[in-house]
């Protein structure tokens, strides 16, 4: 009996010692993870230069050779003047004569600056200096080009079949396929997308061009897929909408299955929409402008009504559902200074919350939201996918103080 108190007792304090590591372990991955994200935000006005050969610059100052050639090299205005705070080859041994040139790391006075280099880069594609090819590549901390590397082999394949669309940061691979951004967060989840990819082309370009009235066919497309190498039916279903003429879905009816510039081609006017599956950005204007509206699965009988819209839909956009974390950084000031703060849930009040009165600028990294113009989702509205806004400017001098995520539960 004693032994087994005492085995008991053991076994007791065994697995409380592992909740222990469990949480201590999950303490350093949150700790590592936000060491790398301030890495990088020191990082952020930072370029790498990768192929200019050795010595390239000769007697000539590096800062002031590359302040000289990189507008030569983008064919940038004569009045774009770059100002680097310094510049200096990586921190390696001379190569030698048949080994590739250390890469240059360069750090601009604005980040502006560096944005623009990097898609004037983008742009041209392909850049020579002495016949050697040179590329421009953002600085990222050692652990998120050690995780980016990890699709190295993926990467190929989707670039070869012209989709891979880059790395949302830190380390998510997207690609286009079907005009949706698709993000994966572990090479093994893009295996699985590429090993199906030919029968999903095919079924999906089916579903594309079905519409109303063939309710039973598409029912026996989604069956194939669903059976298809594991594929699930959300893996392959189309989202789509269903808008009407009149109120209380009479009328002409329009069936949209994916982005819509412009409705005049289809129907005069738009009073009543269902939507079947997906998340949908609404404008009032046609090619995605004016005012937004936020429309999920349900039935909207009178959404003028129930928006106080003043004008019906004239153009509608998908929002590709996102599994996994949500992020975003948000600043008081343009150009992503004064105070920031960096979020992961819903913000009703940033002025409760951060003592910040509205925010200018922002920098989503993971997932799509939704901000508006006043505390507790009120007022108008604006969808962010990931990306850097560096100006609300645009979207007519909005300044917003709530902010919430597009949750996968509500497709």
């Amino acid at each position: 009996m004693e032994a087994e108190n005492r085995i008991s007792t053991t076994e007791d304090a065994l697995w409380a010692r592992e909740g222990e590591f469990s949480a201590l372990t999950k303490m350093v991955n949150q700790l590592q993870a936000k060491v790398d994200d301030l890495e990088n935000e020191g990082r952020r006005k930072n370029l790498r230069i990768v192929g200019l050969p050795e010595k390239a610059e000769g007697s000539t100052p590096l800062p002031q050779f590359l302040r000289e050639m990189i507008p030569k090299w983008l064919d940038l205005s004569f009045d774009f003047r770059l100002e680097i705070e310094r510049a200096h080859r990586s921190l390696a041994p001379a190569p030698g004569v048949n080994d590739p040139p250390r890469s240059v790391l360069v750090r601009f006075l604005r980040y502006a600056d560096r944005e623009s280099i990097l898609q004037a880069a983008l742009k041209k594609r392909q850049i020579i200096h002495e016949s050697k090819q040179i590329c421009f590549f953002q600085d990222l901390s050692v652990n998120v080009m050690r995780k980016r590397r990890e699709f190295d082999i993926v990467k190929k394949i989707l670039v070869d079949r012209k989709m891979f669309r880059g790395f949302a940061y830190p380390a998510e691979l997207r690609c286009f396929h079907d005009s949706e951004l698709c993000t994966f967060s572990t090479p093994a989840a893009v295996e699985e997308f590429i090993e199906t990819l030919q029968e999903i082309l095919i079924i999906i370009s089916h579903l594309y061009h079905i519409r109303r009235g063939h309710g039973a066919e598409l029912k026996r497309l989604m069956t194939i897929a669903s059976k298809g190498r594991g594929v699930s039916k959300d893996r392959v279903s189309i989202d789509q909408v269903t808008f009407y003429e009149d109120r209380n879905f009479q009328g002409r009816s329009y069936d949209c299955m994916g982005d819509s510039g412009d409705f005049s081609s289809y129907m005069s006017r738009c009073h009543s929409c269902r939507v079947e599956s997906g998340c949908w950005m609404m404008y009032d204007h046609p090619n995605y402008m004016g005012n937004q509206y936020f429309f999920k699965r349900g039935e909207y009988a009178d959404y003028m009504s129930m928006f106080g819209m003043n004008n019906c839909i004239r153009s509608c956009r998908m929002i590709p559902m996102h599994r996994g974390s949500y992020r975003m950084r948000i600043y008081e000031r343009e150009n992503f200074m004064g105070q920031m703060h960096e979020m992961m849930d819903d913000c009703d009040n940033t002025m409760d919350r951060y003592r910040m009165s509205h925010c200018q600028s922002c920098h989503v990294m993971d997932g799509h939201w939704l901000m508006y113009e006043q505390p507790h989702y009120r007022g108008r509205m604006w969808h962010f996918r990931p990306g850097e806004y560096k100006s609300f400017s645009n979207m007519g001098g909005m300044r917003f103080m709530s902010m919430r995520r597009i949750m996968d539960s509500w497709y």
